[in-house]
């Protein structure tokens, strides 16, 4: 299974935008209860961010454990990724872009919620 996600809600300055929310995603119901062993994120971009993954066992309370920084030479956009994390373990994913501080112009993440076993790069 592949479930895949997309927002179109354009960063601008160095904001923070919250991508994914499984808990509100998935009405409630775990990663584990469905299997779901990676996240995976390709985004076509003009400027730099960070991509912050953070974890809770009650849908509430969060805390970053992984972080990956997107460095992009500016315009014309390019594609980052794909982007693959472990996420085996976490019961609710929640999924930040950090914008790094210039406006994007070009913005198309396209995320993924994977069931498999395969290793993630992260």
């Amino acid at each position: 299974m592949k479930a895949q996600i997309k927002d179109t809600t354009v960063p601008l300055g160095s904001s923070t935008y919250v991508l994914l929310d499984t808990f509100t995603a998935l009405a409630g119901i775990t990663l584990e209860t469905h299997n779901i062993t990676r996240y995976e994120l390709i985004v076509n971009n003009t400027q730099t961010g960070t991509v912050q993954l953070l974890r809770s066992e009650d849908g509430t309370t969060y805390r970053i454990f992984q972080s990956y920084a997107v460095t992009i030479p500016g315009a014309p956009a390019v594609d980052s990724g794909p982007i693959d994390f472990a996420v085996q373990g976490v019961d609710y994913l929640k999924v930040q872009w950090v914008n790094g501080g210039t406006n994007q112009t070009t913005w198309n993440p396209v995320q993924s919620l994977v069931e498999d076993q395969r290793a993630a790069q992260t």
